[in-house]
């Protein structure tokens, strides 16, 4: 708010996690209706939707909170999908896993940047073994000494946990923790380890030319788990062009 009150910007694009939608203050008022009014009252129109990257071609499921607002006389709408689970009526289907990250060589020739897999515990590899492409921790051995996983297999909930991606499917999200098993969906559909930083970069459509920059590894993670998928900023960027065009 404070940006928009100081620069007045033609358009803006806001992002934020789905979460948004149900979130309430202390006084039970809906989050995501009280910033539609500070946005109107500065004078601008919004239209807001809950919007899935794998939708335009990203290849990962994320969906995330989009509102757009500018104060021209010009109608702004979100962009069309370009994609679809299935494909059909003009759309494509999803990206797939295998189909962002599968022509990477092996990590430990290590040809390109961040292409190195996170360290694992002895634990955590007998795990991963186990886990099954598409599955979670369902297919652990309940033998194994983990009180969480015995928790998770006899009360649900979290499915992606311990999850190992599909390779014909998009990943889910990928998150600030992807270097961790137990934190959503992060082995790799063919091999027993963790994607790579390059890996999850794939996925959230960075191309192989970008690099990283920041002051420890986690630091590394969390710039590429909280970032808008490059594709879907670009497919949102053609719609905001109208304001300029007009």
């Amino acid at each position: 708010m404070d940006i928009l009150r100081e620069k007045r910007p033609k358009v803006f694009l806001f992002e934020n996690v789905q979460g948004l939608l149900s979130a309430r203050n202390s006084r039970k008022e809906k989050i995501i209706d009280l910033l539609g009014k500070e946005f109107r009252d500065l004078g601008y129109s919004i239209i807001s939707k809950l919007i899935n990257a794998a939708d335009y071609g990203v290849p990962q499921i994320r969906q995330r909170v989009i509102i757009i607002g500018h104060n021209q006389n010009v109608a702004l709408d979100f962009p069309q999908k370009t994609h679809s689970e299935n494909g059909g009526d003009g759309l494509l289907p999803y990206v797939s896993v295998k189909e962002a990250i599968g022509d990477l060589p092996a990590p430990t020739i290590d040809s390109l940047i961040d292409h190195c897999p996170p360290t694992m515990s002895e634990l955590d590899r007998f795990i991963v073994s186990h886990v099954k492409p598409g599955g979670n921790y369902m297919d652990i051995p309940q033998t194994v000494n983990s009180t969480r996983i015995r928790r998770l297999q006899r009360e649900g909930g979290h499915t992606t946990c311990y999850g190992r991606m599909h390779p014909d499917k998009p990943s889910y999200t990928i998150n600030t923790y992807f270097n961790r098993p137990n934190v959503g969906c992060n082995i790799h559909y063919s091999e027993d380890r963790l994607i790579t930083v390059r890996e999850a970069m794939r996925l959230q459509s960075f191309p192989d030319s970008f690099k990283v920059v920041a002051r420890s590894k986690q630091a590394k993670n969390t710039i590429i788990g909280n970032a808008v998928p490059p594709l879907l900023a670009y497919k949102l960027a053609l719609s905001l062009k109208k304001v300029f065009d007009s």
